[in-house]
């Protein structure tokens, strides 16, 4: 659920053409939800000591995953002026 809304919110901003560096802490906030959902899993990387590694290793994944749907709210709003 918080994943959806952080993203809707990621499309939201690039329909706005708001600044591109709002994605760096998009990407770290959806780099930390999607370690701690569902439940259990940032538990159990803890225990295997791997939980900073685990987040590091998906902080670029993240952000190219982000960047994509900032591009697609940034389309949509060129697309949308120029007709």
């Amino acid at each position: 659920m918080l994943g959806t809304i952080a993203l809707i919110v990621i499309l939201i901003a690039g329909y706005l053409e708001l600044s591109f560096w709002c994605l760096v802490p998009a990407a770290i906030i959806n780099a930390f939800l999607g370690l701690h959902f569902p439940h259990g899993k940032a538990q159990f990387l803890q225990a295997q000591g791997q939980y900073w590694r685990t987040y590091f290793a998906s902080l670029p994944l993240q952000a190219l995953f982000t960047a994509a749907v900032f591009g697609v709210g940034y389309g949509a709003s060129a697309l949308i002026k120029n007709i």
